[in-house]
């Protein structure tokens, strides 16, 4: 066992620990000394309560480490590192452990705590960029889901009684990138897709996808099961393409609306069955008062159900089956909630605020913030990250730029907005991912400046007040931050890949999609109109085209292989099907 693997933190030891992480190694220099402060971010993502209530252990993403929280004193009592980017905390009932997905890492790491103690007791490697886990209620089984591989990990917990061990029963490929999971019994898991609106049933021990289906949603950020274990509950938020983005459509949710979907288990569990027609839908927002971007989901005990409104640093609860509708202050983006003990009160961990919100539920009263630790001055990405996902820049709160561009990725539909200067032709929403180096901007290259495409998305997009300079400014340095998506595995060999590149060389596919950007910054006439007859457009870069569910403007093409095959893009004759093949492999993996 490694070092860090075995390492055990005392109670004294933790508090050095966390005195070291926050104040650095002055912190204990001796009478007359001053503490010198490490500012740093720490953005909470996940929460775990402890069995008896008395402790919140909060993992941060930004930092590399867990919050011990005393829940009875409101105040941190350790901080602990644990891993390089910590994604998703999920507890072993009856077991007094706690699994950590560390998506920096590509780990899931057992974590033994007692009180303010956290001790790493074992680990295991799974596919990259793990952001998600959830554990069966029999505790025996895990399920990661890992981003961009697009992969569902089942992990078996063993040594019951004594050190814990995990072992990597396999992986199970989806036809989306996950992040959200549930598990719903009987060793199977729901998935939700991280940017669109697919939902998945995976069982774990057959490793099978049992079911992949599509909901009318996107920017699915919380999934959850209802107390009774009768229905799913799914945070997110809807498009309508036949809505405009004129403040009519707005402020009246017509073009966009954040909802609770409450999706029948029997429904769930039925690969055949409707979900749109099985579930029923809550919405968390009002006329004049959007809820956008919902987040975390939290059952109460009482029948209740909160959802944290992240665009809108709130907290929506209410009764199912009536409404979701009363809303609460907590800090900046909160993003998921714990039930404190005794009920009526939630826990809020409030990623860009650095802290930790108790509100209740019953009096009104201001929330009891609790920081996790001293902040530097945000430099220009992070503020630019803060109002990318703030959703006061918008017309009545309704959405946010993250509310079509999840994490600066797309959602894949289709809107209505007068970013070509019309209305009544919808276009697909673009990934934002390595935006910085793909100008001109908008569908046809209108827009030379990235800071005049920010000021009309905005404008015209959102409704919002005009921006700052400044503001400007910061949205664009964190755009211009934003790497290109990772490539999907090709199929084939590395000859298949080779004969691609051949093919796509051979067919001047780079007159309009020119390495390393793989887009060109003219418009082009490529024989496709949209609906008020406009065919010239500017065309995407192709880096992570692999990844797309539609193609073209309006999404007319449902795969890359009917861009070629049915459309005959850019094509004199056409492609035979082994060379369609390694074209294909080719695009998959720029």
């Amino acid at each position: 066992m490694s070092d860090r693997q075995s390492r055990s933190i005392t109670p004294r030891a933790a508090i050095t620990t966390f005195a070291l992480l926050a104040f650095g190694p002055w912190a204990y220099g001796g009478p007359g000394t001053t503490p010198e402060p490490e500012r740093r971010w720490r953005e909470p993502v996940s929460m775990v309560g402890s069995e008896d209530g008395a402790w919140l252990y909060v993992s941060n993403r930004a930092s590399g480490s867990i919050s011990v929280i005393d829940t009875e004193r409101l105040s941190v009592s350790a901080e602990v590192a644990v891993g390089i980017m910590p994604a998703d905390l999920e507890a072993v009932p009856g077991r007094g452990l706690l699994l950590s997905a560390d998506e920096g890492s590509g780990r899931l790491d057992v974590l033994r705590v007692r009180g303010p103690e956290i001790e790493v007791a074992a680990g295991i490697q799974v596919p990259p960029f793990p952001v998600g886990v959830a554990v069966d209620p029999g505790g025996k089984l895990a399920f990661v889901s890992s981003l961009w591989p697009r992969r569902l990990s089942v992990i078996e917990l063993g040594g019951a009684g004594g050190a814990p061990t995990l072992t990597l029963l396999g992986s199970v490929d989806l036809p989306f990138e996950p992040r959200c999971v549930a598990a719903v019994g009987g060793g199977k898991v729901a998935v939700a897709d991280a940017f669109g609106g697919g939902l998945a049933v995976v069982d774990g021990p057959g490793l099978a996808l049992e079911s992949a289906r599509e909901l009318d949603s996107h920017n699915i950020r919380g999934l959850a099961m209802s107390t009774d274990g009768d229905r799913l509950l799914v945070a997110h938020q809807t498009l309508n393409r036949g809505a405009r983005t004129d403040q009519n459509d707005i402020h009246w949710a017509a073009f966009i609306t954040s909802n609770l979907t409450a999706l029948p288990m029997v429904a769930v569990l039925s690969p055949a069955e409707d979900l749109a027609r099985s579930g029923r839908r809550y919405h968390l927002g009002d006329v004049g008062d959007g809820g956008a971007d919902p987040n975390g989901v939290l059952p109460l005990a009482d029948g209740r159900i909160a959802v944290a409104l992240g665009g809108v640093d709130e907290v929506a609860f209410g009764p199912e089956h009536v409404s979701i509708g009363r809303r609460v202050p907590v800090g900046r983006r909160p993003v998921t909630l714990v039930e404190a003990s005794g009920g009526g009160r939630v826990f809020a961990a409030d990623a860009f605020g650095d802290s930790v919100s108790l509100v209740s539920l019953e009096s009104g009263a201001r929330p009891v913030s609790i920081p996790l630790g001293p902040t530097p001055e945000p430099d220009a990405i992070r503020t630019g990250r803060e109002l990318f996902h703030d959703a006061r820049l918008s017309h009545d709160g309704w959405m946010s730029c993250h509310s079509c561009h999840a994490d600066g990725h797309a959602n894949g539909r289709l809107v209505d907005t007068l970013g070509d200067d019309s209305y009544g032709t919808p276009k697909r929403s673009l990934s934002l991912l390595g935006v910085g180096e793909t100008g001109p901007w908008a569908w046809g290259g209108e827009m030379p400046s990235l800071g005049d495409q920010i000021r009309k998305s905005v404008a015209s997009t959102m409704r919002g007040y005009p921006l700052y300079q400044d503001q400007v400014e910061a949205i664009e340095a964190y755009l211009r931050s934003l790497p290109p998506p990772p490539a999907l595995e090709s199929t084939g060999g590395e000859g298949t890949v080779v004969r691609g590149a051949a093919a796509f060389r051979r067919l001047r596919c780079a007159r309009c999609h020119e390495p390393p950007s793989y887009t060109t910054p003219r418009a082009y006439d490529v024989g496709l109109e949209d609906e008020r007859g406009r065919a010239t457009f500017n065309p995407p870069s192709l880096r992570g085209v692999g990844r797309r569910r539609s193609f073209f403007h309006d999404g007319r093409a449902g795969s890359l292989a009917e861009v070629f095959s049915r459309f005959e893009h850019q094509l004199d004759e056409p492609l035979g099907e082994d060379e369609l093949a390694d074209l294909i492999a080719f695009l998959r993996g720029l």
